[in-house]
């Protein structure tokens, strides 16, 4: 029976996701069979071994940071060009432009829909407004996060059917 609902999940990966489905339901059949039933049951192994080789091709090595926040912007304006050499320029961090209120919105918009990894603020300077843009690095930091979360759970996915002599030690040893 286990051994059909296995096959009926790794057949439907659309509906039972690695990271919803496959991952949690690990660790619950492991504990509802104990291990040592669960090392012997074969559709088991193949679902455990199903979800390490995802999580193993997933992980892959660590993401590195960007050396540069250069976008594609596909608008030719002068004011996009203008933004598109400030993100070019690894030195830079902020920018101010003073722009009227029609062109810091157009800018605005070309960076959100490039999906630029900056936060754009306006700065009122006496009559006129300046628009701020500050660079910053979230995608990188969301994909070293997801990474690590990957390379946690592919541990623990090993760990799972790990007899206490066969699983590394976490403890130190005392040095005298």
């Amino acid at each position: 029976m286990l051994g059909a609902a296995v096959d009926a999940v790794l057949s439907r990966p659309e509906r039972f996701s690695l990271d919803a489905a496959l991952l949690p339901a690990c660790p619950i059949i492991v504990q509802l069979l104990g291990k040592e039933e669960a090392s012997g049951c074969q559709p088991f192994c193949r679902l455990l071994a199903h979800v390490t080789a995802a999580l193993e091709q997933r992980c892959g090595p660590k993401p590195k940071a960007p050396e540069s926040w250069a976008i594609k912007m596909t608008c030719p304006c002068a004011d996009c060009g203008e933004a598109s050499i400030f993100l070019k320029d690894p030195n830079k961090r902020e920018a101010r432009f003073v722009w009227a209120g029609k062109r810091r919105k157009h800018v605005q918009s070309q960076l959100r829909k490039a999906r630029a990894d900056v936060n754009c603020t306006e700065d009122k300077l006496g009559r006129t407004f300046a628009l701020v843009i500050t660079k910053h690095m979230g995608s990188y930091d969301q994909a070293v996060a997801k990474h690590d979360k990957d390379l946690t759970a592919l541990r623990q996915l090993r760990e799972l059917l790990a007899t206490p002599d066969a699983a590394p030690s976490t403890k130190k040893q005392k040095t005298s």
